[in-house]
């Protein structure tokens, strides 16, 4: 798949979920679906952070990025903060999203593992290092200095 459909089926979903979130905030607002919850923008929000927190979760481990694990541990945290605010005291609230927070990074170098390391340690496959670069370009110099000069006539 080409990097612009990518984007554009990203850019498609997050619409899908502004609209869903959307919907279920009107839905919630008239007719009073949810009575657990304060305000019908918290609500939205609570929606937006959710579903583009499984969203993203879903996309860092298909992607295996570590960035979009975090962004996505930010989003859910958000959102399981919001539920739990409304639920439990509040210190017990942050002391389970920052388990909630801890699980997600631990899971995210468990599934992806450390990239830093392999870069500090050059360990990447594409690594080459400071003698095999030197080696590589006296080579490429060589090869040039070895090549026979043809001269070309205008009656060629």
């Amino acid at each position: 798949m080409k990097n612009s459909n990518k984007f554009t089926t990203k850019y498609i979903v997050f619409i899908v979920i502004l609209l869903v979130s959307l919907t279920l905030t009107l839905l919630e607002a008239v007719g009073g679906l949810f009575s657990l919850f304060t305000h019908p923008m918290l609500n939205f929000l609570l929606y937006i952070f959710a579903f583009s927190g499984f969203f993203v979760l879903f996309n860092g481990i298909t992607n295996k990025s570590n960035w979009q694990m975090f962004l996505s541990a930010i989003f859910l945290s958000l959102a399981l903060f919001y539920v739990l605010i409304n639920l439990l005291k509040a210190w017990i609230a942050i002391l389970i999203v920052v388990c909630f927070v801890a699980f997600i990074i631990l899971f995210s170098l468990a599934i992806i593992g450390n990239q830093t390391e392999n870069i500090s340690l050059n360990a990447k496959p594409d690594y080459k290092n400071y003698q095999t670069r030197i080696k590589e370009k006296y080579e490429a110099e060589e090869n040039s200095k070895n090549e026979d000069v043809k001269i070309k006539s205008f009656k060629d």
